[in-house]
């Protein structure tokens, strides 16, 4: 998961989430905040781009090299639930990009390329 256009200014901004839905009806909400779990496609010297995020939630899981040279990567998210939440069944998951609603315009913009769930037993 990666921003479209991850430009310096918005770091710190919330731009979406990832909302799990549940068979009870309820909900759980993971931010997805601009230089802490998002950031732009490119590595690097890029000073006007997110580059680097805080989260320890984050996976470095590709490195690439655009045709201009530029090199970037791709992150996982890891969103570990609550323990209230594990116990729950999945209904759904949203990812919902609210670019436009916090920002007013549609930069910076989140990019999905892929999705899994790890289902593990908790002692």
């Amino acid at each position: 998961m990666q921003a479209e256009w991850g430009y310096a200014r918005y770091e710190n901004q919330t731009i979406g989430e990832i909302k799990i839905h549940f068979s009870n009806g309820s909900a759980y909400g993971y931010p997805l905040v601009m230089g802490v779990n998002l950031r732009d496609w490119k590595r690097g010297n890029a000073p006007e781009a997110v580059t680097t995020v805080t989260s320890s939630d984050i996976v470095y899981s590709w490195t690439g090299t655009a045709p201009s040279g530029q090199s970037g990567g791709m992150d996982l998210i890891k969103v570990t639930l609550p323990f209230a939440y594990q116990d729950l069944s999945i209904v759904s998951i949203d990812i919902v990009d609210a670019t436009y609603q916090t920002m007013g315009d549609y930069d910076p913009g989140v990019r999905i390329l892929a999705a899994t769930v790890e289902i593990r037993s908790v002692p």
